[in-house]
């Protein structure tokens, strides 16, 4: 197989990686997401800003109601196993204050 080929191949390989990941961090979300009074999706962070060796594949926030905590966390634990087998490990923190729901207007002084 010549140089180019094998770099085509790669890049197909590489583009469909890439492509079920997305389908795979999308199935966790919403997942998640329906145990959410509210959700928010940050930017995904650094390595630098992460201290960890693995890329982030999604920064969200859920609002949960507090009778809704256990199986949220049930649902986290059962993520974890699903996936842990592909390499995705999923990291949880928390409970935060809810400042990731919260929007302020700007008002103009006079």
């Amino acid at each position: 197989m010549d140089f180019f080929a094998k770099k085509q191949i790669e890049e197909i390989i590489k583009k469909e990686k890439n492509r079920e990941l997305e389908k795979i961090v999308q199935q966790v979300f919403v997942n998640l997401q329906r145990l959410a009074f509210k959700t928010s999706q940050g930017k995904n962070l650094d390595k630098a800003l992460t201290g960890r060796e693995e890329s982030m594949v999604l920064n969200a926030n859920f609002l949960i109601k507090e009778k809704e905590v256990a199986e949220f966390q049930r649902r986290i634990n059962e993520l974890k196993t699903n996936y842990q087998n592909l390499g995705l490990e999923i990291c949880q923190s928390g409970p935060w204050p809810p400042y990731n729901f919260v929007e302020i207007a700007a008002t103009k002084r006079s």
